[in-house]
């Protein structure tokens, strides 16, 4: 019997583990035993790049949609032929957010999307007609945002949103990119050999997401995000940020007044969008018979049923079309708006050193968040240009 080696990631314990669940359909039909083994978040990276390094890794990964880019320039993972594109339901077969992800070259395709990540706005109703706030359009952009938590706060709800702000908070980033996005701004150049974060742009962006932190109660500072989920969940504050697949945590503190209010809307501006990828690596070229499984395996993971399946077993988001109006929703808010911004979303531009740029202004984001915090009275703008100037100069001598 042909063997195939699959890693997956993340902390929680993933459906695919469980070969009864869906896997079992596919060993029996194509005669090939999938092994399945889970790294965690935090170690997943580190593996995945000891995998590119030395060999003998899987032959199928599941690995973060912005980590692509840098597995493809590195030359250990194997494309996907026009043919195989085909055989998959070709590009439009995927929503247009995450395709880019997929990474596309004239050498193929070097990844499937499987599942897609987004943010949404969460709020509560009941605060918002406290407030006299129309609930259409008080998140439509950046200032109807702030608009929105300004008379929140008049109205003299006590904790009117909640940003994380405690310890390093990786997605910061992401939330960023819709609001630096929105003023047309970028973080890379197309050519990658300059930052473009300090562009006049990037900076409008970003002065007005920074700015909703000087909004907080000062007793929400410091949370981490699950701690921010938590007060949301719990009924402790009217607005948050949190992933799509939030749901089932909300669920699970089972707090009627909150469950009942609930709402949700898209991220201002042009939401962010994430999500993993399928990818070959490169070395089972060296056994054409496992790449033929190997292939065939992808197709039947991103399958209409099996992406349906999956999405209902852990709410998340697939990428396939046609995927997205047959899930369920523990929380009806979120079908609107999860909607929408797919609509409206994109993901990062490829960038070949973007985990490393990532993790640079990850750092430097969570610096300039505690001096906007603890520096209430000086001028955001120079806050930002005070770090991020120095921070560009690395990066751009880096890229050259």
């Amino acid at each position: 019997m042909i063997e195939l080696w699959f890693t997956v990631y993340g902390d929680q314990f993933s459906p695919l583990e469980d070969s009864s669940f869906l896997l079992d359909e596919f060993q029996r039909k194509n005669s090939v035993k999938v092994r399945v083994s889970r790294m965690a978040f935090e170690e997943a990276w580190p593996k995945l790049l000891g995998f590119a390094l030395h060999g003998g890794g899987p032959h199928v990964s599941l690995i973060g949609g912005i980590w692509t880019s840098t597995m493809a320039s590195m030359n250990v993972l194997r494309p996907f032929s026009a043919k195989e594109i085909d055989s998959l339901g070709g590009e439009n077969a995927f929503y247009p957010a995450v395709w880019r992800n997929a990474i596309t070259t004239p050498d193929g395709v070097w990844s499937i999307p499987f599942y897609m990540f987004t943010y949404l706005v969460l709020y509560r109703k009941d605060c918002l007609v406290q407030a006299g706030i129309d609930e259409a359009s008080a998140f439509s952009n950046a200032q109807a945002m702030e608009d929105t938590v300004r008379r929140l706060k008049a109205a003299g709800i006590a904790s009117p949103l909640i940003i994380p702000s405690g310890q390093s908070f990786r997605a910061r980033t992401h939330l960023l990119a819709s609001w630096i996005w929105a003023q047309g701004g970028s973080f890379i150049s197309p050519d990658e050999r300059n930052a473009r974060f300090t562009d006049p742009e990037a900076i409008r962006g970003m002065v007005e997401f920074f700015n909703l932190y000087r909004h907080m109660n000062p007793s929400d500072y410091g949370l981490s995000a699950p701690q921010s989920l938590e007060q949301f969940a719990t009924g402790k504050t009217a607005i948050t940020f949190a992933g799509a697949n939030s749901q089932e945590i909300i669920i699970n503190f089972n707090q009627p007044e909150v469950l009942e209010n609930i709402g949700a809307a898209p991220v201002p501006g042009v939401p962010w969008f994430g999500g993993s990828n399928l990818v070959i690596w490169k070395e089972v070229r060296m056994h054409p018979v496992q790449e033929g499984a190997a292939i065939d395996l992808i197709r039947f993971l991103i399958a209409l049923a099996a992406q349906i399946k999956l999405a209902n077993a852990q709410y998340f988001l697939p990428s396939r079309v046609g995927a997205l109006p047959e899930i369920s929703y523990g929380i009806p808010a979120y079908r609107a708006a999860v909607e929408e911004s797919v609509r409206r979303g994109q993901s990062y531009p490829p960038v070949r050193l973007w985990v490393r740029i990532l993790n640079e202004m990850t750092n430097v984001f969570d610096i300039i968040t505690a001096d906007v915090i603890e520096k209430h009275d000086e001028d955001i703008e120079q806050i930002l240009l005070r770090w991020l100037k120095p921070l560009a100069n690395r990066l751009n001598l880096m890229m050259s």
